[in-house]
């Protein structure tokens, strides 16, 4: 029993930071975004539909995906230079945690 806990312990937690880590990229990413949104369509357009997403679905992954292809577009590796300063980010706070 305790070991089926800890399991669902463990389960839910990288959930949650993987909940936590697609809100926060996919917030960084539409503020990103409005740097394009006034001249790029596609931006403007993703930046809609992942605000949609994002604020009435809860989808932060759908939400995610949506804004980070549409930057892509304009500017290439936009989305990996984001995610690489979340992770390094990420790990010097686990390693101020501990």
């Amino acid at each position: 029993m305790l070991e089926i806990l800890t399991n669902d312990m463990n389960e839910l937690e990288n959930e949650t930071c993987r909940i936590v880590e697609n809100a926060t990229l996919t917030e960084q990413l539409l503020q990103y975004s409005n740097r394009y949104r006034s001249f790029d369509e596609g931006v403007q357009t993703a930046f809609n539909r992942a605000l949609e997403i994002f604020e009435n679905d809860f989808d932060y992954q759908a939400s995610f995906e949506e804004i980070s292809q549409a930057l892509d577009v304009v500017e290439p590796s936009v989305t990996n230079r984001f995610v690489t300063s979340y992770e390094k980010l990420e790990k010097i706070s686990d390693f101020k945690l501990k």
